[in-house]
């Protein structure tokens, strides 16, 4: 059980999902830096801190990552990616 910053970042949680700071008794996204390096940004687009968690804040969030490229979900929306379009569907 996590009860420290250290212990967050060791933890599967960070890698995974960004959640790599210690706060309110739980591990969460204490900034961008830590969404940008977990495989949340990688696989689906959500490399912005938001109120504890990654979200997809842009579409260019959405663009670099796997799902726009698999699955056409090029579009952020309400911290999601999407697809957004016919056009973000051609590439996948």
């Amino acid at each position: 059980m996590a009860a420290s910053d250290a212990d967050c970042k060791q933890s599967g949680v960070c890698k995974g999902q960004g959640l790599c700071a210690f706060k309110g008794g739980k591990c969460q996204a204490g900034s961008d830096a830590d969404c940008k390096q977990s495989e949340f940004c990688k696989k689906n687009g959500r490399c912005t801190a938001k109120d504890g968690k990654c979200v997809a804040a842009s579409d260019e969030n959405c663009k670099q990552s796997e799902w726009c490229k698999r699955r056409g979900r090029c579009t952020a929306k309400d911290g999601d990616c999407v697809a957004g379009s016919d056009a973000d569907c051609k590439p996948s």
